[in-house]
């Protein structure tokens, strides 16, 4: 995908330091590490939601403050506009994009209760039932494995447990098949994909809540090829939990977040090597402390920076 070598970061919403819902806007220019120019405020405050782009729009989906609208960022009038609705109120959900023309949107708060539910959003704005969640869960991560597989781990399920469980979704098939558990339970967990030493596809799970306690340090890590877990690298900020993962330059980066030990808001960005499998903090934090934003990595020559 040409999104591969999309070296900027939008950083939407989410809540800041005192619990505060936020409007905030900023953009990261990860290549040149150095902050872009500040950009338009959101409508309304929001968070708990997804931001992502699909065919030639950016979206925010969703989220507490604005549950049910979809909000695409107008860059050529620098404007954030209302292009529709989702069928319910809708927050905490998952995504994950294997193909440039749809995203698939799963589980959260969707109406009053956690969801099975998925929804496949095309890019040109159409919206399809997708496969069922092996069940109903909020608070997961997922990723695209390749062009045919989704990977999930974690969550909460209908009764409030923590879950270990992880899964894989062969689109093709529209099967969903049970893989081994991770290690802990994690809820408001981070995951995204790397190649590790010997060039296996690999999953990095970070943070969470178990018993709605920070998990610590301890990170996991799944093998594709192999389908086994291992323990990955503790973790440079040691209780994290509702922050955002996402890839740049074959590395992985953890953006901001919250640590309930001493009640405080992240700005910090920390980024994972894969070749050393290390952690190291990236020279930039973010403008405003905050968790459970939209993140997205936006296209090349849209915004000056």
């Amino acid at each position: 995908m040409e999104r591969l070598a999309w070296s900027k970061f939008m950083i939407i919403g989410g809540r800041a330091t005192g619990f505060s819902p936020s409007a905030d806007v900023e953009v990261i220019d990860m290549a040149n590490e150095k902050h872009c120019p500040i950009q338009p405020s959101l409508p309304t405050v929001r968070f708990g939601m997804s931001s992502f782009v699909l065919g030639s729009k950016l979206l925010t989906i969703g989220g507490i403050g604005n549950e049910v609208d979809i909000t695409s960022y107008n860059y050529e009038n620098r404007s954030w506009e209302s292009i529709g609705t989702v069928g319910a109120e809708w927050s905490d959900y998952s995504i994950a994009q294997i193909q440039d023309s749809w995203i698939l949107l799963m589980g959260g708060y969707y109406g009053v209760d956690a969801t099975g539910t998925t929804i496949i959003l095309n890019a040109n704005g159409s919206m399809i039932p997708g496969p069922d969640l092996p069940e109903a869960n909020d608070g997961f991560c997922a990723c695209g494995l390749d062009d045919n597989h989704i990977f999930i781990a974690g969550g909460k399920d209908l009764d409030g447990s923590h879950s270990r469980t992880s899964y894989v979704l062969d689109w093709a098939s529209q099967q969903w098949t049970n893989l081994d558990p991770m290690a802990l339970p994690r809820y408001y967990v981070e995951c995204g994909t790397f190649l590790s030493t010997n060039q296996e596809l690999s999953v990095l799970v970070v943070g969470g809540l178990r018993n709605n306690m920070s998990i610590g340090p301890h990170t996991e890590i799944f093998n594709w090829p192999q389908r086994t877990w291992r323990d990955g690298p503790d973790f440079a900020y040691p209780n994290i939990f509702l922050s955002r993962m996402t890839n740049f330059d074959g590395k992985l980066f953890v953006f901001g977040g919250y640590d309930d030990t001493s009640a405080t808001f992240l700005s910090s960005i920390y980024k994972f090597i894969p070749k050393k499998e290390s952690w190291v903090i990236f020279p930039l934090e973010l403008n405003i402390a905050r968790r459970d934003f939209g993140i997205m990595k936006i296209p090349e020559g849209i915004i000056d920076c």
